[in-house]
């Protein structure tokens, strides 16, 4: 496939215009700030939301801010759905769509690893459910003895595709999911 060409666009702005582009107001709270103070997952995602997008190889700034909400707030309640709201193909198709929606998913784990988002631990990694459908994910609250190839369910919140590049020297695909796993001490914690 012929890669597009893209001729570079001149682009004029003053330097007060571009100035408060780069200066955030002083009145307006940051929206990590407003996340963290966001009583719920509805209004956690009306803050994340217009930032959720498809990435390649990261997060992405949505999934960020929605993570730094979910490390210290989000409940099992919050994403566990007895009918999930969006699919697989359903986020392949149109992510614009899906992002913002929760779903469970059952599948085996590819990789997992802790990392830290201020002070809360998180993990990061890889879900496979049947033979094709790949989730990344990062998960919040506990993860009992969960390792490489353990059996389990995810519940959480789509924020859209993710590529990566994989170790046979290609791209996966992926959806990106911000949740939990479904296991006692994340059902009765009320966090």
């Amino acid at each position: 496939m012929p890669v597009p060409r893209v001729t570079p666009v001149s682009v004029s702005v003053s330097a007060s215009a571009s100035a408060a582009a780069i200066e955030p107001d002083p009145e307006e709270p940051s929206a990590l700030a407003r996340i963290e103070s966001a009583e719920s997952l509805a209004a956690a995602l009306e803050i994340a939301g217009p930032e959720l997008a498809d990435t390649t190889d990261e997060l992405g700034t949505g999934a960020l801010l929605l993570t730094a909400w979910s490390s210290t707030r989000m409940r099992w309640a919050d994403v566990s759905v007895a009918k999930s709201e969006t699919s697989f193909a359903l986020v392949h198709k149109d992510s614009d769509a899906a992002r913002g929606k929760r779903m469970c998913v059952r599948g085996s784990l590819i990789q997992i690893s802790k990392e830290s988002v201020g002070s809360s631990a998180v993990f990061i990694g890889l879900l496979m459910s049947g033979y094709t459908d790949l989730v990344h994910f990062v998960a919040v609250g506990g993860t009992g003895e969960l390792v490489e190839r353990s059996r389990t369910r995810l519940c959480g919140v789509v924020t859209g595709t993710y590529d990566y590049a994989n170790s046979g020297g290609g791209t996966g695909h992926a959806i990106n999911v911000v949740g939990m796993f479904d296991l006692p001490e994340n059902r009765k914690a009320l966090r």
